[in-house]
């Protein structure tokens, strides 16, 4: 039996409201509703979901390089900063699988993945220039500094191991599909209202895999002592005890340095993702009356 089909306005949507929660959420070390950094606000988010959803209501059936350019650029001249590139990264495929397939699956994933090409590396990488993300420098001859020659889907599996997006585009979304996603369906499903889904969840993710945004800007020896912590955090309950909240209050003051360094923003990323696809596959309705 065929997934029922999903249309446009309700990916765009689901988008949207995605990128408005996870930023709306309290997440140690990120940007927001009550913490901003010096060149990235919570309206900036705000704002870059807006973009997300006003171009997947129009442009849901042009090829994903394509997409992903169209949402980087109109973020960027709206924005004047990179506010999220991660997130555009992550959505673009997702809904084309989603759109394809009614629900997040390797096999559905991998169908729309390997057919990227190297047209859609050739505007991704532009993309990436254009907004020029902190930490990213020249790794290897298929970097995106240079002209690709090879197909999207491969240039990510070649960045896999150092990028969690990349992880992402090579595994058929094992990140979200396995971890965060049935993670985040469980504690919806207990009653926790959804800001504090989201933040577990945000904590779970770290703890089981370090923010490859924090190694590119540190290293990994550091990412995974913040992962570490993640896990300490959760042991004593996060979000669901007082001990807990006052360890995520420290937390986040320990990740909120002046140059950004431990900003868990990968991590954010895939929350964002996490969000996206929960919306599309199970609606809004657990929505209602749920947000604190």
């Amino acid at each position: 039996m065929k997934p029922a089909k999903i249309g446009d306005d309700r990916i765009a949507l689901a988008a949207e409201i995605a990128c408005f929660l996870e930023v709306s959420a309290e997440k140690p070390g990120n940007v927001t509703a009550t913490k901003n950094f010096p060149d990235l606000r919570f309206d900036h988010f705000l704002l870059g979901g807006a973009v997300i959803g006003n171009v997947l209501r129009k442009s849901l059936r042009e090829n994903v390089g394509r997409i992903i350019y169209q949402m980087s650029s109109d973020a960027i001249d709206l924005c004047g900063t990179n506010v999220n590139l991660g997130i555009i990264l992550l959505f673009v495929p997702l809904a084309k699988i989603l759109k394809n397939h009614g629900r997040l699956t390797k096999g559905g994933a991998l169908k729309v993945l390997h057919k990227l090409t190297v047209k859609d590396a050739e505007l991704v990488f532009s993309a990436i220039r254009k907004i020029k993300p902190a930490g990213m420098g020249k790794l290897n001859r298929h970097d995106f500094w240079m002209k690709p020659k090879i197909s999207l889907f491969r240039a990510m599996e070649l960045a896999k191991s150092r990028d969690s997006v990349a992880s992402e585009y090579a595994t058929g979304f094992s990140i979200v599909r396995t971890i965060s996603y049935p993670y985040f369906r469980e504690l919806i499903r207990s009653g926790l209202h959804v800001k504090s889904s989201i933040i577990q969840t945000f904590l779970y993710l770290m703890s089981r895999i370090p923010d490859t945004f924090i190694i590119r800007k540190t290293d990994k020896y550091k990412a995974e002592k913040i992962s570490k912590e993640a896990a300490a955090i959760l042991k004593v309950g996060g979000v669901q005890t007082k001990k807990g909240l006052r360890k995520i209050m420290d937390f986040d003051r320990k990740l909120r340095t002046p140059n950004h360094e431990l900003n868990p923003g990968t991590t954010a990323d895939l929350i964002a993702a996490t969000l996206f696809v929960y919306l599309v596959q199970n609606g809004f309705n657990f929505l209602k009356g749920s947000i604190k």
